[in-house]
Formats: structure tokens, C-alpha cells, sequence
């Protein structure tokens, strides 16, 4: 059953869509404030280091969707293709990290492209493979531009909060308060852009307790 297959992907891939785009659009927003507030009697590391987790918070986007995807490539009776792209991306990641890392002014600050590079081809070819195998695409508005959008929101609250609040405290825990405050707008975001359907809502654990509630708030149609 082809449609309902592709009907499954989408809405599989919306879901985790929907929670990698915050999650990792908030690390790369935040990363000098997490560092601080986990590291907080190491400063200088916590400097030095942050460019780093800004792009491996990209790459935690991309790790999610593999994650995805994989499963996807194995039920439909791709059973090894997952592991032949993740030794090609490995060697991509090699090949990358030997080229960057070695360059005095890039050094460490190179690593985390490899990572992004490794999982960005391999999304692209997971997704082209099963595109071969089912006939499925991906419509961009509904699947991926406008979680994009609550995501984006949501780091940029976040990140504004941080700015405003430190410089009302210099604590480390207003990084919390910020994150929260991200959340809040996220989940604003999502009612408003009508990123959450009726479908994804049905296939998580108690789905369908959170559907009802939110069809007697009016939030959902």
C-alpha cells in the first residue's frame, strides 16, 4: 500500500522534525551559555570550544533524521544499505577532519564539519534510496519548512532572552530560564504555523488524550 506508506514517512518525519529542529537549533543558538552553565569554573575551554557544539548542534538535526531514516530503509527491505552509507559517511568524516584539522588556524574548530558533512550525505542518500524504493517526496511546507520555522523561533526567543536577562544577572542558571522561555515560544509556534497534525498526534503514546485536549482549547481542528 504505497500511500499509506508514504503518508506514514511524512508524518514520521514531520515528528522528528519536530523535535530535532528545537533541540538542535537551540544548541547552536546557546552554546557559549551551555558550555558556561555546565562548565562553569572553565571558561577559557568553554570558549574555545563553543564554535564547535554550534555546528555539532546542526549536525544533532541530521543525526535525527538518520536515526529516522534508517528504520525506514530497513522495514522497507533496504536492510544494508544503512550500513554501506554510514561507512561511506564515515570516510567522508575521515577524509574532512584529516583535511581541516590540520590547518594550524582551523585545528579543532574543523572537527565538527566532518560530522555535518558525514551525515549530510548521509540524509541525502537515505532519503533519494527511499524516494527509489517507494515513490515518496517530501512536500517541504508541511514536512520541513514550517517545523523550520517554529524552530527558528524558538532559538531566537531563546537567544534574545539570554541577551535581555544577563544583563539584569549575571547568574549562569538564567541559560534554564532562557531554554524555557524558548520552549514556551516554541510551542506557540507550532499551534500558530499549524506544524502538528491530526495523524502525527495518533501515532505517539497517549495521542490521543493529547489530541482531545487540545480540540476542547480549540487549538487543533
Amino acid at each position: 500500500n504505497r500511500k499509506a506508506t508514504r503518508g506514514n514517512i511524512e508524518s514520521v518525519l514531520r515528528i522528528t522534525l519536530l523535535l530535532a529542529f528545537p533541540a538542535g537549533l537551540g544548541i547552536f543558538a546557546l552554546s557559549g551559555p551551555i558550555l558556561n552553565l555546565l562548565f562553569s569554573g572553565r571558561m577559557m575551554e568553554a570558549a574555545i570550544i563553543a564554535p564547535v557544539l554550534r555546528i555539532m548542534g546542526l549536525s544533532a538535526i541530521l543525526v535525527s533524521v538518520t536515526t529516522t531514516v534508517n528504520s525506514m530503509l530497513q522495514a522497507v527491505g533496504l536492510v544494508k544499505l544503512p550500513v554501506k552509507l554510514m561507512l561511506a559517511g564515515g570516510v567522508i568524516k575521515l577524509i574532512t577532519n584529516y583535511c581541516l584539522v590540520a590547518v594550524p588556524g582551523i585545528n579543532i574548530q574543523g572537527v565538527p564539519y566532518g560530522t555535518f558533512f558525514c551525515y549530510l550525505f548521509i540524509v541525502g542518500a537515505s532519503l533519494f534510496a527511499l524516494h527509489r524504493k517507494t515513490g515518496f517526496y517530501i512536500h517541504l511546507s508541511s514536512v520541513v519548512l514550517r517545523p523550520l520555522g517554529a524552530g527558528i523561533i524558538c532559538a531566537a526567543s531563546a537567544y534574545l532572552s539570554h541577551s535581555l536577562l544577563s544583563r539584569l544577572s549575571s547568574s549562569r542558571f538564567i541559560t534554564l530560564i532562557a531554554i524555557g522561555i524558548g520552549g514556551l515560544f516554541y510551542a506557540a509556534a507550532l499551534l500558530a504555523l499549524g506544524c502538528v497534525k491530526r495523524e502525527d498526534l495518533q501515532m505517539l503514546p497517549m495521542g490521543e488524550k493529547i489530541l482531545k485536549m487540545l480540540e476542547k482549547r480549540g487549538l487543533i481542528m
